[in-house]
């Protein structure tokens, strides 16, 4: 697990206790190192799903990890399932006399990228929206707030209050109508090529039409899957 200092500490450390060449020497240690991260996090991070931002570390930094800016750097992997865009990672290293050297654990924050739907013009309430309204949007947000935003595009929903050009929808700007509920058996089709089979499900969550929900199937070997909602109790296998 990473380890955090508490930040106080850092605040408790008084400004006159630090010379101009000590600082100045702490930015050339922490450029480095932050060099040496953004090129692990660029290796390492899927830049098409998440969004990162160094943010600092959290101890001063009294010189190099491993005594010299040419020492290997290793960091321990976050969590990025973890609740919060704020997340820590763990840097350390080992210099050739083998001598203990403190890590540093430093402070990222990490998005997720997801799409999402803009409006082109404003709207008034009651207006049915469209494809022609819309601008498709990738946008980063803290994994907590995913569920604010339609998975699929929210054509033929209505307007429940006067909306801005520029807005990025939300699922609680428009009418929602439950053609699923949670517990409802739906008909849930699957296959190919024009066959097509239809298998009674239970729906894990409630949607409307496109909505994607998590759904039980007694009748297949893996009994967890999702669907996508195409009517009233009907779905297709995702």
């Amino acid at each position: 697990m990473s380890r955090t200092v508490p930040v106080m500490l850092l605040l408790a450390l008084p400004a006159a206790a630090i010379s101009r060449s000590q600082t100045t020497n702490n930015s050339i240690y922490w450029q480095d190192l932050k060099a040496k991260l953004t090129n692990y996090l660029n290796k390492n991070l899927d830049q098409k799903r998440y969004q990162y931002q160094i943010i600092r570390p959290l101890r001063a930094l009294d010189g190099y990890l491993g005594g010299s800016p040419k020492a290997e750097i290793k960091f321990e992997r976050f969590n990025l399932n973890s609740r919060g865009s704020r997340k820590t990672i763990l840097a350390s290293a080992a210099n050739p006399m083998k001598d203990s050297i403190p890590n540093v654990s430093i402070q990222v924050e990490v998005k997720n990228i997801i799409t999402a739907w803009e409006l082109k013009s404003p709207i008034s309430r009651g207006t049915k929206i469209t494809q022609a309204m819309l601008i498709e949007k990738r946008i980063p947000i803290e994994s907590q707030y995913s569920r604010l935003y339609f998975t699929t595009a929210p054509i033929n929903k209505t307007a429940n209050r006067n909306l801005r050009e520029g807005e990025i929808l939300k699922v609680n700007m428009v009418k929602n109508t439950r053609l699923v509920s949670t517990g409802d058996t739906i008909k849930v089709s699957s296959g190919s090529g024009g066959i097509s089979l239809e298998f009674p499900c239970k729906a894990m969550s409630s949607g409307d039409i496109g909505d994607v929900i998590n759904i039980m199937c007694p009748d297949f070997e893996k009994k967890s899957h999702k669907a996508k909602i195409i009517g009233v109790g009907k779905a297709v296998m995702q």
